[in-house]
């Protein structure tokens, strides 16, 4: 007898190590958070998260050199991205970048459970990790039913009984997840700051919106 399994309804997380000129974007970051140091709150507790930039424009490129250092970072994300929504998820549309905004997390602090409305695909990418205490990316699955058919104890979990995936950030890593997936990052617990990036993309007929 032959049984053939059919996966739907997946929710992919894709992870790539870049190259990108992190020294230059902590330094990017470092002038923006003292020009603004109030920054905005989101889903952030504690921590500083700056206000969310919907394109790289004159006044940022005066301001703080923003259009030169993250020219490489928009140039790698399009790439990634373009090739994943078409080649993986089956859409052809064309989809655009929306918005972009940057986090500096120290100890105690984290991101409550949330996702990205109005995105296709949304990603973080990290600037600077301090050590393996500073808080991962945890996805949670919507489908809260199967805690209630699945036995308590499981002896291993795989992709079809977890509940949540935790990742670790590394240095330099980009992870790209579908906008709708519900994540939270987990309190750090180290003493020094970590700074990523966070984006979201956007069909382009949706690029009205506001954040």
């Amino acid at each position: 007898m032959n049984i053939e399994q059919q996966n739907w309804f997946a929710t992919p997380i894709w992870q790539v190590k870049t190259e990108l000129p992190l020294g230059e974007l902590r330094t990017l970051v470092k002038k923006i958070r003292k020009k603004d140091p109030k920054g905005t709150i989101i889903s952030n507790v504690g921590g500083w998260q700056s206000r969310a930039y919907p394109n790289v424009c004159s006044k940022h490129e005066k301001d703080y050199g923003i259009a030169n250092v993250m020219k490489p970072v928009i140039d790698l994300l399009n790439n990634l991205v373009g090739a994943t929504v078409e080649q993986q998820l089956g859409i052809s549309d064309d989809i655009k970048l929306a918005n972009f905004w940057f986090n500096v997390n120290s100890r105690g602090n984290y991101n409550t459970l949330h996702n990205h409305i109005g995105g296709i695909i949304s990603g973080v990418l990290y600037i600077m990790i301090p050590d393996n205490n500073c808080g991962g990316i945890s996805f949670l699955r919507s489908d809260k039913e199967l805690q209630y058919y699945l036995p308590p104890l499981l002896d291993k979990h795989n992709e079809f009984t977890s509940s949540m995936i935790t990742m670790k950030p590394k240095e330099g890593s980009l992870i790209l997840f579908p906008s709708w997936f519900n994540h939270r990052v987990e309190p750090s617990q180290s003493q020094n700051s970590r700074i990523s990036m966070s984006f979201n993309y956007s069909f382009t007929d949706y690029l009205g919106w506001k954040t």
